[in-house]
């Protein structure tokens, strides 16, 4: 996956140390660029909408509770 492609993600929100991380349904895990809000939702399924700006990394533009 190339650095700036857009995606949407799904999967637990959780804390991995002091960052929040996504790790999907189908494995791995991304480390989020957080945007207010999102903290709330540690421990939560989410889907995240974002931006690829690193090679783990997600700017995350939106997302919701699933």
């Amino acid at each position: 996956m190339s650095r700036g492609a857009h995606h949407i993600l799904e999967g637990l929100l959780a804390y991995e140390g002091r960052d929040l991380a996504l790790f999907p349904n189908d494995g791995g895990r991304w480390r989020l660029d957080p945007v207010c809000g999102l903290a709330r939702l540690a421990g939560l399924r989410v889907r995240i909408t974002g931006t690829r700006s690193d090679f783990d990394v997600i700017d995350v533009e939106r997302f919701e509770r699933i």
